[in-house]
């Protein structure tokens, strides 16, 4: 299966905004207001893209269960900035200039993690502090001693505009 299932991409764009949840993509237009025509959005197939992909310019569904590393070596790999294979099919579209926000959590995290991610918060597994409880990424990077993301949280507005 291709990693690409869908792409429209009509405008130029400074953001790139990697997201599975509808609900992290919410606060990013939230927080960004009406920035959404200058982001390109990759969203997971694993979500309702449906209803809400009309109302992009920018976006690329990717398939989930391809996107991710199928090994350790793979995951190395991309986590040092070696881009390979079907993971050449999205990088082409990310400058070096762009910014990215989204989650370093999921399936095609690693392919940013040498660069600086402004991270949106979608639970508190980024907060955590037993081993037990880290995300299978977060203890390959533990293990490994990879630093993966600079992290930048979003912060929400504390007053809403009227």
């Amino acid at each position: 299966m291709d990693l690409i299932k869908e792409k429209k991409i009509t405008k130029k764009y400074k953001n790139i905004m990697i997201t599975q949840s509808l609900y992290s993509l919410a606060l990013y237009i939230f927080v960004n207001k009406n920035l959404e025509s200058d982001t390109l959005f990759l969203l997971g197939d694993n979500i309702n893209y449906e209803s809400i992909k009309m109302e992009l310019s920018n976006f690329i569904i990717y398939d989930v269960r391809s996107a991710g590393p199928k090994n350790i070596t793979e995951w190395m790999l991309l986590s040092k900035g070696v881009i390979f294979g079907r993971f050449k099919k999205i990088n082409k579209y990310i400058n070096v200039d762009t910014v990215i926000y989204g989650h370093d959590h999921i399936s095609l995290s690693p392919l940013f993690f040498k660069r600086e991610m402004i991270i949106i918060e979608d639970g508190l597994s980024n907060y955590t502090e037993n081993y037990n409880d880290l995300t299978r990424n977060q203890k390959i990077k533990k293990i490994l001693n990879i630093k993966s993301v600079s992290y930048t949280h979003l912060t929400l507005p504390t007053k809403l505009e009227e």
